[in-house]
């Protein structure tokens, strides 16, 4: 609330050299019986959008010292200070104003910083691995169409919060005809954080070699990768046993929290 000011005389301000002109202006305006001072300072006067007045109370409204200064000497027994002293009052509330609304739009960025950083910690935290293989190493032949041709145990870190279940897709991008699905694997449960070497999922797909459910890799020549990704969903897949990679595909949009990579290497001797 903006203090009221009396019209009683008060002590003369410090101004700068722009104030001073301003006042002689006003008192020359005064001795000579004009009502406004020069056109300058009217000019001044006037860039708060609103022509001078003689009501000391039209300063809430203006920008310029120099104006409230000329609108002071027109009020009958008012102090040519008084104006200046109320544009200081009125540019410390505007002042007051500009903060609070930094405060809040700062308490807004760290807040909004903060999630990001949660999301991503969260993101970044969720991992895959298997006590079969190194990221990034060979696969053991067990776990290959030249072995057992079952799959390898995985082990994964807690989910984000919000998981609601989890599903696991299986891949070869260097197969000559283009990316191969081993394995689809969905209704996984948010609290299971693994499965053992040769366990099925609740729910399987039909992977690229017409079976429903893990073909190990069987690459016809070179080193091949096969990327396992396990995904954090806020919601079940609603897929029939033996859906397709691209029913799979599909019923993921939209529903994944995070995703965890492991990556195994695999070339037949």
């Amino acid at each position: 609330m903006v203090p009221e000011i009396g019209l009683a005389e008060v002590a003369p301000a410090r101004r700068d050299d722009d104030e001073h002109r301003a006042d002689g202006e006003c008192e020359a305006a005064k001795l000579h019986g004009r009502s406004f001072p020069s056109r300058t300072t009217r000019s001044r006067c006037r860039r708060g959008q609103v022509g001078c007045s003689s009501s000391a109370i039209a300063c809430l409204f203006w920008v310029s010292p120099q104006c409230c200064s000329y609108a002071a000497t027109l009020e009958p027994g008012a102090s040519r200070t008084l104006g200046q002293d109320f544009a200081g009052q009125i540019h410390l509330l505007r002042l007051t104003r500009r903060l609070k609304r930094m405060g809040r739009f700062l308490a807004s960025a760290v807040l909004v910083a903060a999630t990001l950083a949660t999301s991503a910690a969260g993101a970044t935290h969720f991992t895959l691995r298997s006590p079969g293989f190194a990221s990034g190493a060979m696969i053991p032949v067990q776990f290959t169409c030249d072995g057992k041709n079952v799959s390898p145990a995985l082990h994964w870190s807690t989910p984000p919060t919000g998981t609601r279940s989890l599903a696991l897709i299986m891949e070869d991008p260097d197969a000559p005809g283009g990316t191969f699905t081993h394995w689809l694997a969905w209704g996984i449960a948010a609290s299971a954080r693994g499965l053992r070497a040769g366990q099925r999922a609740p729910r399987e797909g039909t992977n690229d070699a017409g079976r429903i459910g893990y073909t190990g890799p069987c690459p016809p020549a070179g080193v091949h990768r096969y990327v396992f990704r396990l995904y954090a969903l806020e919601a079940a897949l609603k897929l029939a046993q033996g859906a397709s990679r691209a029913q799979f595909l599909t019923a993921l949009r939209g529903r994944s929290l995070a995703v965890a990579r492991l990556v195994g290497r695999y070339c037949r001797s």
